[in-house]
């Protein structure tokens, strides 16, 4: 009996774990973990949630991927300003998309940042190719600046294609205010203003 005992002592024994032994490091819990760049433009609707991301995180490396690159595809970025905010944005290229939302997601007097997208129309293909579409929607910008808010909405248009490793870029951004006055309150105003 005294060896069925002992057996059982030793066979939990061996069973368990030291207790006063460290254990490997468990990662923090994030409420929207970062998603690998790859996995958020492999079709129109995940474009346009890392572009939101790019700015719940902010995340500069997410909105530089969204734009296309010459040195890479051939293909120049181009934006068309809403109308009243086109003299400040003039010969805009994708070098002053990438310095605004830098500035922007840098500026101290910035509390937070949001952007919501609705009223999503598309993609609809643009020619013969299926590696073109072209996206419409609206936007609402919310900064909390540490003294007030501001709001920027409008409207935006986006061509984007595909490229061989069938992640999609944009390579056509237009901003379109929704009514005369709302015209100082757009995406373009915003650019503006980072510039």
């Amino acid at each position: 009996m005294l060896h069925k005992i002992l057996l059982i002592i030793f066979l939990i024994f061996i069973g368990c774990t030291n207790p006063f032994d460290t254990r490997d490091p468990q990662l923090p819990e994030t409420k929207n973990p970062i998603q690998p760049i790859s996995n958020l433009q492999t079709n129109p609707d995940s474009l346009l949630r890392q572009l939101q991301y790019a700015f719940q995180e902010p995340n500069w490396n997410y909105y530089d991927a969204l734009l296309v690159d010459f040195s890479r595809f051939g293909i120049n970025f181009i934006f068309v300003p809403q109308q009243d905010a086109a003299f400040r944005l003039q010969n805009w290229t994708r070098l002053d998309e990438e310095n605004y939302f830098r500035k922007l997601i840098k500026d101290r007097s910035k509390d937070d940042l949001l952007l919501q997208i609705y009223s999503v129309e598309g993609p609809v293909q643009i020619g013969a190719s299926q590696d073109t579409l072209q996206v419409q929607f609206k936007y609402q910008i919310e900064l909390n600046m540490l003294v007030n808010k501001e709001y920027y909405q409008g409207q935006s248009i986006f061509r984007m294609f595909r490229s061989n490793q069938s992640i999609w870029y944009i390579y056509y951004w237009e901003d379109i205010q929704l009514s005369a006055d709302k015209s100082d309150s757009t995406w373009s105003v915003l650019k503006a203003t980072y510039r």
